[in-house]
């Protein structure tokens, strides 16, 4: 955003491994600790990172609602401090 004229601009992109609202406790766990054993395989995070750009975080499911709050707080403040409003 910089390189193009905007200054103070954040925005990030993010890919999440998602289950259905009522997926039991057991199986979510089996998913969060599948993910992180996958993303430990050896030289994966480095390939990710040089190749791609790519930064994993292996916060598992209760931080990523944190994390989705950051951006909401950030937009919602930009919404609402200009006054934007659908067309």
């Amino acid at each position: 955003m910089a390189e193009a004229g905007l200054t103070g601009v954040e925005a990030e992109a993010f890919g999440v491994l998602l289950a259905p609202a009522g997926t039991p406790p057991a199986i979510l766990a089996r998913m969060e600790a599948g993910t992180l054993r996958a993303s430990e395989v050896p030289g994966l995070r480095e390939r990710l990172t040089t190749i791609m750009g790519i930064e994993l975080r292996n916060e598992g499911g209760a931080a990523f609602g944190a994390f989705l709050d950051r951006p909401i707080d950030i937009w919602g403040r930009v919404i609402r401090e200009n006054r934007i409003k659908p067309d």
